[in-house]
């Protein structure tokens, strides 16, 4: 059972008294141990969904690594310490949207990385967080939509992790690794309009996940890979219309996602993996023709993301996730003929998209998002074809600009045949 709270005090304690030692005694292995507990304290941080906090964590213990590691060029690991605090940072930024910072962050830890891996080549820990470093590039190329390099950045992780694998095949973090490589391909797959190719890498992962579950079951993380993975397994059964295995799998994710969330309320990721798992389950049951259990778990996640985004305006998963849910719940008020509180939901959710949207015009899937919020908001809006062509615009432009996803292009003809039909 995880308990955040407790750690958080612990390892405040622990940063208590290295900066004491720090000021008591020269020897730098006290400094970098106060390094890297301002990184673990960032982690922690960053579970409870406090990003200022995290990030002021991080590049502290950057500016220590930083001095340590240029008056000491021949102390390698504390170059490795300096290279996965850059990726915590890069997490940040990506997490607030702060693409171009995020970047930065993430090439400054593979340059590090690249060198000490040909110091030492045939380390299989140096060689693995190349593939973090890669996994990290291939996240920001996706949200900026260039589906090419991410998909070159996702297989060279994936040809690296194989390798290790390969290597220990009894070693429960390598297997692991594979099984993150393939749910990544799996995602971008999906978003290449190929949910069969999603599906199998999916499974894959899937089938690695329950088999490492079943000799560790008390592995909170091997739990928590469970959940997402039957939930990407539903995604991609949704994608091919297949609802009762899609509601098979999503119900599956949703009981683990709620026994992690039960046993941690301060874990911010598992509460949001339960709004997502109840989120899931309530699109399947809306397309089955049952809106009332459906509103039921909509609201249910309502309540937790609402808490979520409240907790730290900055994080934009968060506002995100909330944008999402607001909008389903608009869609099931809509469809019960409840207009005010349809566009109410409808125009809460347009304002959070909107706002993103301007923090990030580089970011393509906030953009998406923006004329999806737009397109929902016209089935309720006062002038549906004003609001209807900013959002055909938006997306040709986003497809003009080679942003615009595969499986997203039938945006373009539908709004063109909703603008006909509307008056």
């Amino acid at each position: 059972v995880g308990n955040t709270a407790a750690a958080g005090r612990a390892y405040e304690a622990l940063l208590a008294n290295l900066e004491q030692r720090v000021r008591q005694e020269t020897d730098p292995s006290v400094r970098r141990d106060l390094a890297v507990s301002h990184t673990k304290l960032g982690n922690i941080r960053m579970t409870q969904g406090d990003l200022p906090a995290a990030l002021d964590n991080y590049q502290t213990a950057r500016t220590m690594l930083s001095e340590l590691t240029a008056a000491d060029p021949g102390r390698l690991e504390w170059f490795g310490d300096l290279a996965m605090n850059d990726d915590k940072i890069g997490n940040v930024l990506m997490t607030q949207g702060n693409l171009a910072g995020a970047a930065q962050a993430y090439q400054e830890s593979l340059s590090i990385k690249k060198e000490l891996a040909g110091h030492g080549p045939e380390r299989d820990d140096l060689q693995r967080e190349l593939t973090i470093s890669y996994d990290e590039i291939a996240g920001l190329a996706r949200a900026a939509g260039r589906l090419d390099d991410a998909q070159a950045a996702y297989e060279e992780s994936l040809r690296i992790r194989l390798a290790l694998a390969a290597k220990q095949p009894d070693n429960a973090e390598r297997q692991r690794d594979v099984s993150v490589s393939h749910d990544t391909i799996g995602d971008l797959k999906r978003e290449r309009d190929d949910p069969a190719g999603a599906l199998a890498a999916y499974r894959d992962s899937l089938d690695i996940v329950e088999r490492l579950a079943s000799r560790d079951p008390d592995n909170t993380e091997l739990q928590r890979d469970l959940s997402v993975g039957n939930t990407k397994v539903g995604n991609a059964l949704n994608d091919q219309e297949n609802w009762p295995a899609a509601l098979s799998a999503y119900r599956q994710a949703l009981s683990q996602a709620q026994a992690l969330a039960d046993s941690d309320p301060d874990n911010t990721d598992w509460q949001r993996d339960l709004s997502v798992s109840l989120e899931k389950v309530a699109g399947v049951l809306a397309i089955q023709g049952d809106r009332k259990g459906a509103l039921k778990l909509y609201l249910d996640s309502f309540t937790i993301v609402d808490r979520l985004a409240r907790l730290d305006p900055a994080n934009s998963d968060w506002q995100r996730d909330l944008s999402i849910t607001l909008s389903e719940i608009g869609m099931l008020k809509a469809k019960q003929r409840d207009i005010k509180g349809a566009r109410k939901a409808f125009e809460d959710s347009l304002d959070i998209r909107q706002e993103l949207a301007q923090s990030d015009p580089e970011n393509a899937t906030w953009q998406r998002d923006l004329v999806v919020a737009m397109i929902d908001y016209s089935q309720v809006a006062r002038n549906p074809r004003a609001v209807l062509s900013e959002a055909l615009e938006r997306t040709l432009e986003l497809d003009r600009s080679g942003r615009l996803a595969p499986r997203y292009k039938f945006m373009i003809k539908f709004l063109q045949d909703r603008l006909a039909r509307t008056k």
